[in-house]
């Protein structure tokens, strides 16, 4: 019987596997949205359209390369490890509904700021970031819950590390091998679902409104 401890125990080191992602991912994107909305160059479209490119090859094509590798450089089965490949997967999105996002914020405040005797990181981390406070929001929802679903990474890249998302194969068959224990199943999905339709219920408006505004491109 996997008793109450260990779920718990698997709950506390999943949040703060995807907590650590959120805060590292949504720090480099948004300076990355910043560069690539504010910056026009060939080098940089070429910079971006690789980074969305990255976002249509599926996660079984690059599994067997990326294991050797994380293997080679003493990152598989760690939290370390974890931590960089969840970030490489929200990194695509997220930098996608900011860069647009910051698209839509008139560049002449930051022009009126510079007037003012204004430095870059100040235009950057007092006008900006501030402005970007509901695409972030919304990407730290949609992040959070796209962690927490992620089954294949920590199943693929992890063998003594145990978290929320892979404790279901974790469990204990009965009898046999068709004698799947469904009421430790059904108890360890609610475990997972609840957070999620906590966020979502809580932050409905903001998801929707965020999204609105850095995915849609006048």
């Amino acid at each position: 019987m996997v008793s109450v401890g260990r779920w718990v125990l698997f709950a506390i080191v999943a949040f703060l596997i995807v907590g650590l992602t959120l805060v590292i991912s949504t720090v480099l994107c948004a300076m990355a949205a910043y560069g690539f909305s504010r910056f026009n160059s060939k080098g940089v479209s070429v910079a971006f359209a690789f980074v969305l490119a990255t976002m249509l090859i599926p996660e079984v094509v690059t599994a067997r390369p990326l294991y050797e590798f994380m293997q080679k450089v003493k990152l598989y089965d760690t939290y370390p490890g974890l931590i960089l490949l969840y970030i490489s997967t929200v990194i695509p999105f997220t930098v996608l509904i900011l860069r647009n996002f910051v698209g839509e914020i008139p560049i002449s405040l930051e022009e009126a700021a510079a007037i003012d005797g204004a430095s870059f990181s100040q235009r950057l981390f007092t006008i900006v970031l501030p402005l970007m406070k509901p695409a972030i929001a919304t990407v730290c929802i949609i992040n959070f819950i796209t962690c927490l679903n992620n089954f294949f990474t920590p199943l693929f890249y992890s063998n003594g590390i145990q978290v929320l998302s892979v404790s279901i194969v974790q469990l204990p068959l009965r009898d046999n091998m068709y004698g799947v224990p469904w009421d430790l199943v059904s108890s360890m999905g609610w475990i997972i679902l609840l957070p999620i339709i906590i966020f979502v219920a809580v932050f409905e408006k903001q998801i929707m409104d965020g999204i609105m505004a850095g995915g849609v491109k006048a």
